[in-house]
């Protein structure tokens, strides 16, 4: 019922992304591109995003990702990595569709920065419910190439690899839960997932007309909400244990966890 940290999810890592935190579509991303230059010059989504030929194109750890890996896991979790599932992937889509929802090749350009106007909302923002009351959660990452993100031993942690095995919740999963979008009633502050206050999605949400880049929270209300990247939230890890792994002791509540052995 708490997070570790409250801090923002990307303004606080990298120089490029602390500078342009409102700029780029690109730091909605878990990693993100680094090297695309301050200017105008219209560049392709697949080069802002990375695409499945190039996913090392997101050379540089958000913020949030550099603090749950570099921080948080190696101060209190290395001891149990070996009960923790190494292949277990966490997807943070960046599939970009128009304002009308229509999908965006990924060679088409777009000036990044601030000076465009241009609105992608991105993949999450659409199966949670936006513009319907319909919602239609998946546990498949579309660009599964560039935003699954998994484990690799000695990884840096940059573009789709994880230094640990952990990550955060996306949308899909917290709507799964029970939780819901602005304009869908059927969700309820009592989820198991509440905390009392925000914490940070693994999901983008947008980038806005306004060059805002937004990333997907859930509220004490049991909302899905966007949040720009530059807010402050609460961050709260996950894990994947290894299947076959037995309870040794607790009944699961928040004041008699379980144990595992």
């Amino acid at each position: 019922n708490a997070q570790v940290i409250d801090q923002n999810f990307g303004s606080q890592g990298s120089s490029a992304q602390s500078s342009y935190w409102n700029r780029n579509m690109a730091y909605v991303g878990y990693t993100f591109n680094d090297s695309v230059t301050d200017s105008t010059t219209a560049t392709a989504l697949g080069t802002i995003l990375g695409n499945d030929s190039n996913p090392s194109l997101n050379n540089a750890r958000s913020n949030i990702k550099t603090y749950i890996e570099d921080t948080w896991y190696a101060n209190n979790m290395t001891s149990y990595t070996t009960k923790l599932e190494s292949s277990a992937g966490y997807c943070a889509d960046r599939s970009a569709y128009s304002t009308s929802g229509v999908l965006q090749s990924e060679s088409v350009t777009t000036p990044p920065y601030a000076t465009s106007t241009t609105q992608y909302n991105f993949g999450a923002r659409y199966r949670v419910g936006y513009g319907s009351t319909v919602k239609t959660p998946t546990l498949t990452c579309p660009r599964n190439t560039v935003d699954l993100y998994h484990y690799v031993v000695n990884s840096t942690g940059v573009s789709n690899e994880l230094k640990y095995p952990t990550a955060l919740l996306t949308a899909d999963e917290v709507t799964l839960a029970g939780s819901g979008y602005s304009n869908i009633t059927a969700y309820s502050a009592q989820s198991f997932l509440g905390s009392g206050s925000s914490f940070w999605l693994l999901s983008p949400y947008y980038r806005n007309s306004d060059g805002g880049a937004g990333v997907f929270t859930l509220v004490p209300s049991g909302r899905l909400y966007d949040y720009y990247v530059g807010g402050t939230a609460g961050v709260r890890p996950v894990i994947s244990l290894k299947p076959g792994t037995e309870v040794a002791g607790g009944s699961g509540t928040a004041t008699d966890p379980w144990t595992i052995k």
